[in-house]
């Protein structure tokens, strides 16, 4: 949320306007669901957006899914009700047929295809959801070479971490720099009273001497022409 208002806002400075922030969904997986979760045992998966207590309806820029992986697994295992046979068990000439056949059981669509990928590790699994869909293979490959190399993923997470906290410090600047700047322009509108209010006895002194002046010019006047007389 903060990277998209940061651009956005740096791209279209004056013209920024807080609805081109797009929706953010954040999604958390529970390998262990908490109690709140497991009163619904036959539900894996829950849509989250916030609410107003008022019963008013706003479209809010962030929204939260969570999904229990292990209420996934337990409803997945229920559905193949046991364990296929395993590979190696099946012939040559009938592995195509029969692998094609136990690869549909529990996986129906591609989000059951990815909780699948991140919640089993039996090679039986494995192998069903690479035969119906073969994408997969290569994202265990990488995990497989993720885990051969765990320093490697901690140096990247290091880094991804490091570039959140510099986006955020930028971010905190660039908010104190235009707080700044207000402050500074409610200095010099509150200057600019000061000196109109500095000056505006200055007029009137300058008036007043002015009168006075004419005032002494005229007596002189006065005093000349008596004397004439």
């Amino acid at each position: 949320m903060l990277r998209q208002y940061k651009r956005l806002r740096d791209e279209k400075k004056k013209e920024f306007s807080y609805r081109d922030i797009r929706t953010v969904y954040t999604i958390v997986l529970f390998e262990h669901s908490p109690k709140a979760f497991q009163a619904c045992p036959g539900t894996y998966y829950h849509f989250l957006e916030h609410k107003a207590n008022t019963g008013i309806k706003l479209e809010m820029p962030q929204k939260f899914i969570y999904i229990s992986l292990d209420i996934f697994r337990k409803k997945q295992q229920n559905e193949n009700g046991s364990i296929p046979v395993r590979a190696s068990r099946i012939s040559d000439a009938t592995h195509g047929r029969a692998a094609s056949s136990f690869a549909r059981q529990g996986i129906h669509n591609k989000l059951e295809a990815w909780l699948t990928f991140f919640c089993r590790d039996e090679p039986e699994m494995i192998l069903k959801l690479i035969e119906e869909y073969p994408e997969f293979e290569a994202l265990y490959g990488d995990a497989y070479e993720l885990c051969r190399n765990v320093e490697g993923v901690m140096q990247i997470f290091s880094k991804e971490l490091l570039e959140m906290d510099r986006n955020t410090v930028k971010l905190m600047i660039d908010e104190m720099q235009e707080e700044i700047e207000k402050q500074e322009q409610v200095i010099r509108e509150k200057e600019e009273v000061l000196k109109e209010k500095d000056e505006a006895p200055k007029e009137k002194n300058e008036a007043l001497e002015a009168t006075k002046h004419q005032l002494e010019q005229r007596i002189k006047e006065l005093e000349k022409q008596l004397l004439e007389k």
